[in-house]
C-alpha cells in the first residue's frame, strides 16, 4: 500500500510541474511574439518614416523659405545705345543715391561718438574735482608722488 502512495506524490509533483511549464511556456510565448512586434515596429518604422518625411519636410522647409522671400522682378534687356545709357545713368545715380546715405549714416553715427567721448570727458572731470583728497592727507601726499612719477615718463 505504501507504494503507491509515493506514486500518487509523483503524479502531483509531476501534474505541478507540468503546470509551471505551461504557465512559463505562456510567458516565454507572451515575450517572443512581444519581441516580434516590436521588431516589426522598428523595422516598418527605419524603413517607413526615412523615406516619406524628409520629402515632406523639404517640402515645407522650401515653402517656408519661399514665404517670406519677395523675388526680384525680372530685368528687362535694354536695346540700342540710347537705352544702355539711360540704364548705365540710372545704375550710377542710384549708386550716388547710396553712397550718399552711407556716408550720412557715418556722420551722424561719428559725430554721436564724438559726443559721447565730449561727455565722457566731463563727466571723468567732475570726478576728480569730486574725488580731490583733502590737503595734508596721506591721499594728497600719494596723489602728488604719482603726479611727479607722471611728469618723469
Amino acid at each position: 500500500g505504501g507504494g503507491d502512495d509515493d506514486d500518487d506524490d509523483d503524479d502531483a509533483d509531476s501534474s505541478s510541474e507540468a503546470g509551471n511549464n505551461d504557465i512559463a511556456q505562456q510567458r516565454s510565448n507572451k515575450r517572443h511574439e512581444a519581441i516580434l512586434k516590436l521588431k516589426r515596429e522598428i523595422a516598418s518604422v527605419g524603413a517607413g518614416s526615412n523615406q516619406v518625411e524628409p520629402k515632406s519636410k523639404r517640402s515645407s522647409m522650401l515653402e517656408e523659405l519661399r514665404a517670406g522671400y519677395a523675388p526680384r522682378a525680372p530685368r528687362i534687356q535694354v536695346k540700342g545705345k540710347e537705352g544702355k545709357r539711360r540704364e548705365a545713368e540710372d545704375i550710377k545715380n542710384k549708386l550716388k543715391s547710396f553712397k550718399g546715405r552711407l556716408v550720412a549714416m557715418a556722420k551722424s553715427s561719428f559725430e554721436g561718438e564724438e559726443q559721447d567721448d565730449k561727455q565722457s570727458l566731463e563727466k571723468k572731470a567732475k570726478k576728480k574735482d569730486e574725488l580731490e583728497p583733502e590737503e595734508g592727507t596721506f591721499a594728497a601726499i600719494w596723489q602728488e608722488g604719482d603726479e611727479e612719477a607722471d611728469d618723469d615718463w
